[in-house]
């Protein structure tokens, strides 16, 4: 058998994926979680995720001892439409249960998981039964289904990364959207998969076996970025597993409409300025809900302070605090790297910390030291 032929190319691969995938599936199923229940969600993900490597490797094996889909093209798309639909749900809510904990119902997934089984199974059954001519009609209808299933998953994955992206950002009062970047890079990378999926559905067996290493190479991805979660989400974890009652906003409290706020604001006056003297405004991770406890008040008027007699919110001034603060190190310390200059005042992403010098300095980081070692 020549192996470069495409129908032996093409079992010989769809064995070879299979292997992996179900070794990686295996290795997902293996990843320790602590019995933390904030981490209910990274179990759900896990979950999630290992099926639908499972599922996919399973159905490789099926086609490699079946050895039916490569000489029957219509088999092989409808085989591939049916585990596309699977794997865009399992995806679609292994990001999810990241990032959105408390949008995942399981009834739901089952009701979904329900209809994609039995339009597989009508589908399949159509194949064996229908006229050639029919069953193409049948298959482009299915087609115009799984296109309206993974548009309708794009719509509420952008929908729910954005109100993550807010909870994050109102949370540490930082901007969030570089370390929440990579959940967007899985879910739109697992999109242009699925695209790809409707692709091959019509094209020869070469592109299938292209299209097949790319989706294994994307799952080893997803299986390293699992490993990591601790690393990638730990900040996220206090503000994703919060119950539906902290996330929506509270009215003004008593602290905020009383008669001694002028009083009030007297003395929280110079416990921010100790604040800032302390250099409080560098650490990092810390929530504004913890800031304002450690300066003894609450978030509430924490905002009213800085609305009413800063012009500003808080997010702002601490980053001009820390710009400001950045100056001083560069001009201290011409010799010391940009990177721990970021370290050191507080930001979490180069990128933030470039983007926020500029807008307050008007210069880059580089430019301003350059700038100033010109004038020493």
């Amino acid at each position: 058998m020549n192996l470069f032929e495409p129908v032996a190319f093409y079992y010989i691969l769809s064995f070879a994926t299979s292997s992996v995938i179900v070794v990686l599936a295996a290795m997902l199923s293996g990843i320790h979680i602590p019995s933390d229940k904030r981490l209910n969600n990274f179990r759900s993900a896990r979950n999630f995720l290992s099926l639908s490597y499972f599922v996919l490797g399973i159905s490789g094996f099926v086609s490699f001892f079946t050895q039916q889909e490569a000489e029957d093209k219509i088999l092989r798309a409808s085989s591939t439409l049916i585990i596309a639909s699977y794997q865009a749900l399992f995806f679609t809510y292994t990001i999810l249960a990241l990032i959105q904990p408390l949008f995942i119902k399981r009834k739901v997934i089952l009701v979904q998981l329900g209809i994609i089984t039995l339009a597989g199974i009508l589908l399949l059954l159509a194949l064996s039964l229908l006229p050639h001519s029919t069953f193409l009609i049948l298959l482009y209808i299915a087609v115009a289904g799984y296109f309206l299933q993974i548009s309708c998953y794009a719509h509420t994955f952008r929908l729910k990364y954005k109100a993550c992206l807010d909870s994050l950002e109102e949370y540490y009062e930082e901007d969030e959207r570089a370390r929440l970047h990579w959940a967007g890079v899985c879910f739109y990378s697992a999109l242009g998969i699925g695209i790809l999926a409707l692709v091959s559905l019509f094209m020869n067996l070469y592109f299938h076996a292209l299209f097949s290493i790319i989706y294994t190479i994307y799952y080893i991805y997803m299986v390293g970025r699992m490993y990591n979660y601790q690393i990638d989400f730990q900040f996220a974890i206090p503000v994703i597993t919060r119950s539906e009652d902290m996330e929506k906003p509270k009215e003004a409290d008593n602290d905020v409409t009383s008669a001694h706020l002028t009083e009030k604001s007297e003395q929280f006056r110079s416990i921010l300025a100790q604040w800032v003297a302390d250099k409080k405004f560098t650490e990092k991770d810390i929530s504004v809900e913890e800031i304002a406890e450690s300066l003894g008040i609450n978030h509430n008027f924490l905002q009213y302070y800085f609305r009413t007699y800063m012009q500003t919110d808080f997010r702002t001034w601490r980053s001009g605090l820390r710009i400001s603060e950045a100056q001083s190190i560069l001009r201290d310390n011409p010799e010391i790297s940009l990177e721990k200059v970021r370290e050191l005042v507080g930001f979490n992403h180069r990128a933030n910390f470039h983007q926020q010098f500029q807008k307050i300095t008007g210069l880059t980081p580089t430019e301003y030291r350059q700038q100033k070692s010109k004038e020493s």
